[in-house]
């Protein structure tokens, strides 16, 4: 049996749903990404290429490639959403590297998207690492993440977040025992396109009266702003993508403390066989489950997650272990984020750091 900290989660949220998912290995077909998983992936490739040096051109196009394929897919009304989301990822890309510039250059990158399996006699836990790194001698877990809020309460839960416990033990099964885990998480800009003033050739704005005409001072140049009283009223429109990355660049740069946090996060032995112990403790409730619905408990508020319905929905509805027709399909190995393996080993203990880095490794 195969756990990971995804399926894991799916467990404690509802029961039914990991049986579909990882039992069953149900999938609805086409499912697209909703717009958080959308902005998750396209940062943690910001974040991987900006640790490994990669030119910030470069990423920009792997990005825009990224969204370009999410677009094909995309309904008429998410069409605007993915675009913005690519203009607000970009202008968060700008920002971070400035933010985090001398510290990055102080890592020595060990390695990146590496999946590891940690073997116990009646099951393995696998997992992909976002990065491990040198710091000041020190060798230091990396996890990546993007969150709506990433206030000080956000890393409070952390103490007992077994992702970091099963992290932590991968790393020193690997011989490579990280000193702390650093925690770096970026909060969403939130910032949706707003109307601009439309400008004339000479970077005027354009003021109209009541009969759409255009409005000139007494001086005869053109008016700048807007009158209610007098009716006239300012030209605007839609902000452009290019003009929404640079706000969303100045306006995470303008607040670094709010939108960029890393945080060490320490594990002691005990946490991490606690982690183990309740992992065991899963294992063997899925391992004695009867293919029953009874068995498998639904969760009511895990019917909707990030504005969807869950996928599942239907035929668990009717408390039926089947779906009905033929809008599923079911996948070989259900734990779809391990199966592309991107990880660059740069180097191990007494290696030669980031000079054997491929530059070809990256798919850009």
């Amino acid at each position: 049996m195969v756990y990971t900290n995804s399926s894991i989660q799916t467990f404690l949220t509802c029961n039914r749903k990991y049986y579909y998912r990882y039992i069953r290995k149900l999938r609805k077909k086409e499912e697209r990404p909703n717009a958080s998983l959308r902005y998750g992936i396209a940062s943690h490739m910001v974040f991987e290429s900006l640790l490994l040096g990669k030119d910030t051109k470069l990423i920009a196009e792997a990005v825009a490639l990224q969204f370009s394929r999410w677009l094909a897919n995309a309904t008429t009304e998410e069409a605007d959403d993915i675009r913005t989301e690519c203009a607000s990822v970009l202008g968060m890309m700008m920002a971070y590297k400035k933010v985090w510039a001398a510290q990055t250059a102080q890592m020595q990158v060990i390695f990146t998207e590496h999946v590891f399996s940690l073997n116990f006699d009646e099951f393995c836990i696998k997992g992909k690492i976002d990065a491990a790194v040198r710091i000041n001698g020190e060798i230091v877990l990396m996890e990546h993440k993007t969150a709506l809020r990433a206030a000080d309460e956000y890393f409070f839960a952390l103490d007992i977040d077994n992702q970091i416990s099963i992290y932590t033990a991968a790393m020193t099964d690997m011989g490579l025992e990280p000193s702390y885990t650093l925690y770096n998480v970026v909060q969403k800009p939130g910032l949706s396109l707003v109307n601009v003033p439309v400008l004339d050739e000479n970077g005027d704005k354009i003021v109209n009266d009541a009969n759409g005409k255009r409005v000139y001072t007494q001086r005869g140049k053109p008016r700048q702003t807007a009158s209610k009283e007098e009716g006239y009223t300012l030209a605007t429109t839609i902000e452009s993508y290019p003009d929404h990355t640079k706000r969303v660049y100045e306006t995470m740069l303008a607040d670094p403390d709010k939108y960029f946090m890393r945080r060490p996060i320490n594990r002691l032995s005990s946490q991490i066989h606690d982690c183990f112990g309740e992992i065991a403790n899963i294992h063997h409730r899925i391992a004695s489950a009867p293919d029953r619905p009874s068995c498998w408990p639904r969760n009511k508020a895990a019917c909707t997650q990030w504005g969807r319905m869950c996928p599942y929905y239907g035929f668990c509805r009717a408390n039926t272990m089947e779906p009905q027709g033929d809008d599923f399909e079911t996948l070989k190995n259900p734990h779809t984020e391990l199966e592309e393996e991107r990880s660059t080993i740069l180097a191990k203990e007494g290696g030669q750091g980031v000079g054997g880095l491929d530059k070809e490794a990256w798919p850009m």
